[in-house]
């Protein structure tokens, strides 16, 4: 059985956050995104 984390990320629409969510997901982690203004 393996281990599955959440990864929460604020700020996830731009910017730092848009590209740390990205490379994550990328990398096959599970990430949770959340922002104050919707990705354009």
């Amino acid at each position: 059985m393996t281990a599955s984390h959440l990864t929460l990320i604020t700020g996830a629409s731009r910017g730092l956050g848009r590209a740390m969510a990205e490379q994550l997901l990328q990398a096959g982690h599970v990430v949770l995104g959340i922002s104050r203004k919707q990705d354009p």
